[in-house]
């Protein structure tokens, strides 16, 4: 069983190798928005990259996981049909789509609270092509996912980044453009990502119907639709209503560049859930499969909450590091840097979503996936207009975490109906409390004492308690041991 767990792991490794490089190039960008633009540009910018981030999702209309539900290595000619069948239909809805926000440019502007950004109108008709071309690469890229495709799958994503941090830097920096050179700067790397996948493309392409497999691919994506929708609009949502709730540029742009700030977990969760669900849709049907996924969550949220401290407890002395502009974060946004321990609890709360939600896949339920979102989207537009008002963004970081409670709640109740994972629940206990005693002494010190340097040592000696525990607690049994080290052993020959 450990030996498929370290075939998820190398996966994983493999992904968050070069998925590390990638955020971390991409958290370049939150620094230079920061010291570059403008508070209007940026809180415009933060408005037009939510709308087309849910464009991108309302495209695939639940066919990229329709295509890795039906994506069958040992069938080649039927994967060939299902790519082709969802990289036409998702690039139709793309095509008209775009043209219809062209067309309504101007009403769309007219709608939002941005009417005061000059050529508002372009602006969006060039934002619009941010979604479009990414729909163009979505099959292919998830091809190289299913097919092991890894290495180039990181390669194409780690030129694709440089790519775009090269021209926003040239946009931005050198010429001044303000937001509209992050748009423009999107859209050219999108059509570099493109551009490299043409050749996956003209290989899986093929003419032909398979009435069938169209028919199951559509019934098996309908229930992603509103799960799919549901998703993105719970990470893009709050922006937009923040700013309609307190009417304030600084709160959104506070909220938005300190949210960012807890990107290394998000990174954690995201290349966990790449190599995660070819790994359980590949695992499911052996006899010991619910000890050994449930297993992997005990894993995950060790590294996860490790992860928790190591972030909650030192981003305060990174974004003082200098960087072009001055600060790597904008002095005028560290008030926010509160939200960070919130939205890295919620950022974890959407692990165990993706843990849980095997049960409701395996089981070919997705319209489960439906319900936990569309109800942790209800919470969170709920709370968002109960909690703003009192507490500003911090409101928005409270709902969001409540969100993905619901979300984590609803899938695991639901879930465990239709496909039995056995959780270890005792040592995921045995994880969460003691993490929880370090970081409440640790926020409690930091009220007392205000040197920077002796807080750091407190806190690193926090950590070193937490690791202390794992072995004076017996927590890894002796098979696991020896598991960890063959693997430190092979990542030492590499």
């Amino acid at each position: 069983m450990l030996g498929k767990l370290k075939e998820l792991a190398s996966d994983a490794l493999i992904y968050g190798l070069s998925t590390i490089l990638i955020r971390f190039l991409s958290f370049l960008l939150t620094p230079l928005y920061s010291n570059y633009l403008s508070t209007s540009q940026f809180d415009f910018l933060i408005f037009v990259l939510a709308f087309t981030t849910s464009l991108s999702i309302f495209y695939t209309v639940g066919l990229e996981s329709a295509y890795i539900r039906f994506f069958k290595s040992e069938h080649k000619e039927n994967s060939k049909k299902a790519f082709t069948f969802a990289y036409c239909v998702i690039n139709i809805i793309s095509v008209v789509s775009t043209v219809l926000i062209a067309i309504n440019s101007e009403l769309i502007v007219s709608l939002s609270y941005y009417t005061h950004i000059e050529n508002a109108q372009n602006l969006i008709i060039i934002a619009s092509f941010i979604p479009l071309i990414d729909s163009l690469s979505n099959i292919p890229i998830n091809y190289l996912r299913m097919s092991g495709g890894a290495i180039k799958l990181s390669i194409i994503k780690l030129l694709v980044i440089l790519t775009t941090l090269g021209l926003h830097v040239y946009f931005i920096v050198l010429n001044g453009w303000q937001a509209e050179g992050a748009f423009w700067a999107q859209v050219c790397a999108n059509s570099l990502s493109f551009v490299l996948l043409i050749p996956i493309i003209i290989k899986n392409f093929r003419i032909g119907m398979n009435k069938e497999l169209w028919i199951n691919m559509i019934r098996f994506a309908a229930p992603v639709i509103p799960a799919g929708l549901s998703s993105i609009l719970i990470q893009t949502i709050d922006k937009p209503l923040l700013k309609i709730i307190t009417g304030s540029e600084f709160a959104i742009t506070a909220y938005q560049v300190n949210y960012r700030l807890a990107i290394p977990v998000l990174l954690f969760v995201s290349v966990f859930d790449f190599a995660w669900q070819p790994f359980y849709l590949k695992n499911y049907s052996d006899k010991n499969s619910p000890q050994l996924l449930g297993k992997v969550l005990t894993y995950f949220v060790l590294l996860s909450l490790l992860i928790f401290l190591i972030i909650v407890f030192f981003t305060e002395y990174v974004i003082r590091l200098p960087f072009f502009g001055g600060k790597l974060i904008n002095p005028i946004y560290y008030e926010g840097l509160k939200v960070l321990p919130i939205v890295t609890v919620a950022y974890l709360l959407y692990g165990f979503y993706i843990n849980f939600s095997v049960s409701v896949i395996v089981g070919k339920k997705t319209i489960a996936t439906a319900i936990a979102l569309m109800s942790a989207l209800i919470v969170n537009v709920a709370m968002n207009f109960i909690l703003v008002p009192e507490y500003s963004y911090m409101g928005s970081a409270y709902a969001l975490v409540l969100t993905y409670l619901t979300a984590v709640l609803v899938i695991y109740f639901y879930g465990k109906n239709y496909f039995r994972v056995d959780y270890e629940w005792i040592r995921l206990i045995k994880l969460i409390i003691p993490v929880a005693i370090i970081y409440a002494f640790v926020f409690y010190i930091s009220n007392l004492i205000e040197d920077m340097v002796m807080m750091a040592i407190i806190k690193f000696i926090g950590i070193i308690i937490f690791l202390l525990y794992l072995k004076v607690s017996n927590f890894f049994d002796f098979e696991e041991l020896m598991t960890m080290k063959q693997y430190v052993r092979r990542l030492r020959i590499f």
